[in-house]
């Protein structure tokens, strides 16, 4: 099942721009892209942003999580 980045960030409750930020910082994979160029994510993806954001709420910084 294939979503776009609105609808991760309906589903995990993270704004569209921290995810993009979550991307570029290498936190979450890139997405592939469909042939018109709009992000293309899957269930699991939800759940890597979901987790990035608990884990950020217990106090660890994104540099820690990338190490993890």
């Amino acid at each position: 099942m294939s979503m776009r980045i609105g609808e991760v960030s309906r589903e995990s409750g993270v704004q569209v721009g921290t995810i993009r930020f979550y991307e570029r910082r290498k936190l979450l994979k890139p997405a592939p892209r469909t042939a018109s160029g709009y992000r293309s994510y899957t269930p699991q993806d939800v759940q890597v942003v979901k987790g990035i954001k608990e884990i950020q709420e217990l106090g660890f910084t994104l540099k820690e999580i990338k190490e993890l």
